[in-house]
């Protein structure tokens, strides 16, 4: 970096609300291109329904509002994904059942309309899901709630999916044999990456067909040539996406950022208009905007981020306390990353 991050630094732009209670400070917040946040899902125990606060960034007003989605017996609804226009979102429940008297724990997957806030489909058993670059489709994997190796619940299939919101079916892409911890319908290729512990697969839309790769990670730079490895808590690492080779250099660029003694990249997303990398080189709260074109640190801000929009120009963050110690998670500011962009 050139010296001049810190004037970068006090130059972007940030939107700040009052105060608000989000409940868990890992909740996700979808950012839509409209200019709407949509911030925390809460249930309200008496009516057994869930609310969205609804945020406009731009107007800095709020509003809450009912979304009417299958939610009964559910809880620890969390978003997920947000589609490319931001007219729909992915969001997952953990659901209770009571059959013949054994009772069940599963996921949910539920994709609402973000206009209305009515429930489109609702998947049980989906988990993690990634929209098409194109928003028409949806691609999701089943999962069995629980430890590594728990029974199934009822009517799973296992698998992954791919959901057509035009003539409104689901189609079943792989076998019941494969599972996920982590998707993306990526628009670098339109090809689908899923991650599963160590292992990253492909799959293949236009050949409609599962292959196996080499890569270490599924979120690629927008021009595909870098990817991300992301491990679970911490040691994400950038790759070269044409022979998988460690890009070290930036690695160290990044880490030599670190303000404690124990340098981990942390991932937190790619800026498809910036084309650069949102990275933690360390503590959760210290963020840092690497340029790939510039091979080098274009900016960096504070504060835990919880999520962003699809284009990644815009990215919601837990504040830092006043004395600077930790993140607050009563509070929601929401900074614009153009202004990093040389």
């Amino acid at each position: 970096m050139n010296g001049n991050s810190r004037n970068v630094l006090a130059a972007i732009l940030i939107f700040l609300f009052p105060p608000i209670s989000l409940g868990n400070d890992w909740q996700k917040t979808i950012i839509s291109p409209d200019g709407f946040a949509y911030v925390n899902m809460k249930k309200m125990t008496t009516k057994n329904q869930f609310i969205i606060e609804k945020y406009n960034i731009l107007e800095k007003t709020h509003k809450t509002y009912n979304f009417a989605a299958s939610t009964s017996g559910c809880y620890n609804v969390r978003a997920d994904s947000t589609s490319p226009k931001g007219d729909k979102i992915s969001l997952i429940a953990i659901c209770e059942s009571d059959t013949d008297g054994r009772l069940q724990k599963f996921y949910r997957l539920m994709i609402l309309d973000t206009r209305n806030g009515k429930e489109i489909r609702c998947f049980n058993n989906g988990h993690k899901s990634s929209f098409s670059p194109d928003g028409k489709e949806i691609a999701f994997t089943e999962q069995i709630f629980g430890e590594r190796g728990s029974q199934p619940p009822l009517g799973y299939r296992g698998g992954m999916w791919i959901y057509n919101f035009h003539n409104n079916r689901a189609k079943r892409v792989s076998d019941g044999d494969f599972a996920s911890s982590d998707i993306n319908w990526s628009p670098h290729d339109n090809n689908i990456y899923v991650c599963y512990y160590d292992e990253v697969s492909r799959y293949n839309v236009s050949l409609a067909r599962l292959e196996p790769t080499e890569y270490r990670g599924i979120y690629f730079s927008p021009n595909g040539l870098y990817y991300v490895s992301t491990p679970n808590e911490s040691g994400a690492k950038i790759y070269q996406t044409s022979d998988n080779r460690e890009m070290i250099e930036w690695g160290n660029l990044i880490k030599a950022k670190c303000r404690t003694n124990a340098p981990q990249m942390r991932y937190r997303l790619w800026s498809k208009q910036l084309n650069a990398l949102v990275i933690s080189p360390g503590p959760d709260w210290q963020n840092v905007v690497f340029s790939i074109p510039d091979g080098d640190i274009a900016g960096e801000f504070e504060g835990f981020v919880i999520g962003s929009n699809y284009n990644g120009t815009v990215v919601a963050i837990h504040p830092m306390k006043p004395d600077g110690t930790w993140y607050d998670q009563q509070k929601v500011n929401f900074i614009n990353l153009a202004k990093f962009k040389k």
